[in-house]
């Protein structure tokens, strides 16, 4: 298995080997440990009916995520890397989609409220989907700006995967093609559109 040596990640990251340590130890943070990562495993799965040539790896990159989300590049699947940000805008940056909760959480809520979007009592982690989705809020300061979290002690992980898949299939923007040529002209005018 390829993987990133220590030395590259605390390079590229400006962390000491100290805070990858704590990162991994931590498990509020679920950080990947290299031996998770397993080229193998990951194939596989990807490679079964009906993911088969019918699906997209999507990661959140967001906070620790992004040293994540290289390990999987090292193993050649390369991910679509997602950052959840704050405003109301989305990008496409350095080959990384940026893409404000506001966003995500309102394209959710929109699927939810017209029935667009339901889940099967049987999904294995319906329940605590559930559970998550309830315990979701959405506060307006007095400034009038959004912000959306799960309330104190309780978790929004599904929550957030949820919506960030949701996205990639209806909200997400076609990535900018690179066009080249002289600005405003086309076949027979010249750069300032006269024939």
């Amino acid at each position: 298995m390829a993987k990133l040596p220590t030395r590259l990640v605390k390079a590229r990251y400006n962390v000491t080997e100290r805070t990858l340590d704590r990162w991994e130890r931590d498990p509020r943070l679920n950080f990947p440990k290299p031996e998770i990562i397993n080229r193998r495993k990951y194939r596989v799965l990807l490679a079964r009916p009906p993911l088969v040539g019918n699906c997209e790896l999507i990661l959140d990159e967001t906070g620790c995520g992004r040293p994540a989300a290289d390990l999987f590049d090292t193993t050649g699947l390369k991910p679509t890397r997602v950052t959840i940000t704050a405003g109301a805008e989305q990008s496409f940056v350095n080959g990384s989609w940026h893409v404000s909760k506001q966003t995500l959480v309102s394209t959710l809520d929109a699927r939810l409220h017209t029935g667009e979007l339901r889940f099967a009592k049987e999904l294995l982690d319906a329940e605590t989907l559930r559970e998550e989705l309830r315990d979701f809020r959405r506060h307006v300061s007095t400034a009038g700006r959004y912000s959306f979290e799960a309330r104190v002690g309780k978790h929004d992980d599904l929550v957030l995967a949820v919506a960030i898949g949701l996205w990639a299939l209806v909200g997400r923007p076609k990535t900018p093609i690179a066009q080249f040529g002289t600005w405003g002209s086309s076949v027979g005018e010249n750069q300032f559109g006269y024939n």
